[in-house]
């Protein structure tokens, strides 16, 4: 096994560290990441960050792989933290000949450097991504637009992944190597499209338990799409997951618009909601123009991430206990269904601004 290492602060993740840590696989199949924690970042560079320290792991995990590991830099100068990521590794291999330190060309003299050469490790540089940085981000007012305190965000986040996405993820990928052949990622995503024909149905009728439920089986078959999509390259089945990811994240959106102007024209006493509702749409339609732009010009950072994947899991349950208020109209129901449709506005926000440092 070859490992790779590199520093960074990660403030704003873009691009640019995108290609990083992509092209860190070129040199090695274990990547270790050095974060700088925000005291860190405030003594060297004079700034306080965007993103939080838990908020810039988190950015970085979701492009790492389980083999990889993040280490937290707590000093200015990262050479003690780099020297104990590569003395583990020689204790464990009995050799330095298969490590290798990356970073980017623009910064060839940085804080451990000496250390390295000394020390045989070898260096190398990859090319600088041209017209983007965090520096330039911080200037924009766009990336500091946020409803909730950066804690909360990343603490539910973090409840969501643990508790919620990766264990549901693991039981229908189980689930799904059971299911007939027939059923691609692709047709289970329509499938989750088509839900809106009962939803609406059921809401014309009145019927507003029904349409709720109805909301859930979209949450689960949306989560069973991805889940699918796992089995086929677990198995090595013909799947093409840029098409499905893309296709995945339009029908979201198609079917978030349909169902919010379906409740704003035919559900009563939703008055508090109808300025959300109208935000949301707006948000989808943008959100849905912006993807579509990255899938044309094949940009890489495609994928759903967790803020998106949380705001659809937290729309879908504020559709779900809307209904449920627009049965028995009681006070808690009104209050967990705002809290919801707030939560997953903020993230929707989160998610389109981070996919526009991938522009």
């Amino acid at each position: 096994m070859n490992y790779v290492i590199t520093v960074g602060c990660f403030d704003l993740f873009h691009k640019g560290h995108y290609n990083l840590l992509s092209k860190m696989r070129q040199y090695g199949n274990k990547r270790f990441i050095g974060i700088h924690d925000d005291l860190s970042i405030l003594i060297n560079k004079k700034i306080h960050t965007s993103d939080k320290l838990d908020r810039r792991i988190q950015n970085v995990k979701q492009h790492l792989s389980v083999n990889d590991d993040i280490f937290i830099i707590r000093n200015a100068n990262p050479t003690n933290d780099i020297k104990n990521i590569v003395e583990n590794i020689v204790k464990n291999t009995k050799q330095r000949d298969n490590i290798c330190f990356v970073r980017g060309n623009d910064f060839p003299n940085f804080p451990g450097r000496e250390y390295l050469e000394q020390n045989n490790i070898s260096i190398e540089f990859v090319n600088y991504t041209q017209n983007i940085s965090s520096s330039i981000l911080r200037k924009k007012y766009v990336q500091n637009v946020s409803i909730f305190p950066e804690k909360f965000t990343s603490k539910i986040l973090e409840i969501h992944d643990l508790y919620i996405y990766y264990p549901i993820k693991s039981i229908l990928e189980v689930i799904c190597t059971f299911l007939p052949k027939f059923l691609t990622p692709n047709l289970i995503t329509l499938l989750s499209l088509v839900c809106f024909i009962p939803i609406k149905y059921y809401i014309l009728n009145g019927s507003y338990v029904n349409a709720s439920f109805i909301f859930l089986l979209h949450d689960l078959l949306d989560r069973t799409d991805g889940a699918m999509a796992n089995v086929f390259l677990k198995q090595k089945r013909n799947h093409n997951s840029q098409i499905g990811s893309y296709l995945d994240a339009i029908c979201d959106k198609i079917f978030a618009i349909l169902s919010y102007l379906c409740i704003f024209f035919n559900v009563g006493n939703i008055h508090i909601w109808k300025c959300i509702f109208q935000i949301k749409c707006l948000i989808h339609v943008y959100s849905f123009f912006l993807r579509t732009i990255q899938f044309v010009n094949k940009t890489k950072s495609i994928k759903s991430v967790s803020y998106g994947k949380l705001a659809t899991f937290c729309e879908n349950l504020s559709f779900f206990t809307i209904m449920l208020f627009s049965k028995y109209q009681t006070l808690p129901l009104y209050f967990i269904s705002l809290i919801f449709s707030v939560i997953s506005l903020d993230l929707s926000v989160q998610s389109i601004k981070y996919k526009l440092r991938f522009n």
